[in-house]
């Protein structure tokens, strides 16, 4: 699998690009260094098999008011936190990504996930 480390910090992820190839699993940690919850989302992607977490620090209430709908991809962090999800894109494409806590993609905690 494609191993990646983003870290979190109030407000910005130190990674915006990821590539990946497709049917390559992607292990992706969320390391939250901030004093705030953050989370790493993809709204819509076609994936392949299951979608496995870690949850290490997950928050309690998750505020995930940026978005409407339930992200086919998901993994959040409390403040502090580590979690880890695993998932395999199953088509080309630029797919973002970001936080989904108000106001935190507004100023910048967002990315792109390039599926070659």
């Amino acid at each position: 699998p494609k191993v990646v480390t983003i870290v979190a910090t109030d407000i910005a992820y130190d990674i915006e690009h990821i590539e990946t190839a497709v049917g390559q699993p992607v292990n992706l940690t969320l390391d939250n260094q901030g004093v705030l919850e953050h989370d790493f989302s993809i709204v819509e992607i076609p994936l392949d098999g299951e979608i496995t977490t870690e949850h290490v620090e997950e928050p309690e209430e998750h505020d995930m008011s940026q978005v409407d709908e339930e992200p086919a991809v998901h993994v959040a962090a409390a403040a502090g936190g580590r979690s880890t999800i695993e998932f395999t894109p199953a088509a080309p494409g630029q797919y973002p990504y970001f936080c989904t806590v108000s106001g935190h993609m507004e100023a910048g905690m967002k990315g792109v996930l390039v599926v070659n």
